[in-house]
């Protein structure tokens, strides 16, 4: 463990201001501590701007790119880049490492919003319908769905879409008519009504064991 010291004086309480040059993180203790606590990092008690974006790169498949100087501790506020959004702020970094992920995703990515609400997201009004079948070793059932991305970009990452998944058939359109498509498809299936496994996005009210009727 590699580290430089640096001293301050409080209220006659000597306090050392440390870089650890493994994690290239600086921290504070006092110096009656030191030798005691050690690095909170290299002891575990913290999580290092390093950790958090090996950890954060696995669970959300390299999607975001993290920023060092909006980095304090991963029960803050972390600053990040989504491919889609642009730089964002993400609530803190423990959410972050329990699948929350771009608040702006997951908006456009939910189904609980209205009809006038998703034509005002889609970009020239323009949208895509879609039906993929989802699958794993012990599951296999039918998704549908709108969105103003593709198929692809809409599930870009594990905890979008916890499944493999073929895309079955894409409709494009205007984004009310899609809106509408949807609607319908959803009467037709609704006596297939199926509830995947394991939880995502529109898992409960999306999913079906059968299309055989569209």
């Amino acid at each position: 463990m590699h580290q430089t010291l640096q001293r301050t004086t409080v209220k006659r309480k000597t306090f050392l201001q440390i870089h650890c040059q493994e994690h290239d993180e600086v921290y504070q203790v006092r110096q009656d501590d030191y030798k005691v606590k050690g690095c909170p990092y290299c002891g575990g008690r913290k999580l290092s701007f390093k950790a958090f974006v090996d950890k954060a790169n696995k669970i959300h498949n390299n999607k975001f790119t993290y920023l060092k100087d909006k980095f304090t501790e991963v029960s803050s506020p972390v600053g990040a880049i989504c491919p889609i959004h642009g730089e964002i702020t993400l609530s803190t970094g423990v959410n972050h490492l329990n699948n929350r992920g771009c608040n702006l995703c997951r908006l456009e990515n939910s189904h609980y919003y209205t009809k006038t609400k998703f034509i005002e997201i889609c970009a020239n009004k323009k949208a895509i319908f879609y039906i993929i079948r989802c699958f794993n070793n012990t599951e296999s059932f039918y998704k549908i769905g709108i969105t103003k991305r593709t198929v692809e970009e809409r599930y870009n990452s594990k905890a979008a879409m916890p499944y493999m998944y073929e895309v079955i058939r894409t409709v494009h359109g205007d984004a009310e008519q899609v809106w509408d498509l949807e609607q319908e498809y959803k009467q037709k299936l609704k006596q297939y009504h199926y509830v995947p496994a394991i939880k995502f996005n529109g898992f409960y009210s999306e999913c079906f064991h059968s299309i055989e009727l569209v």
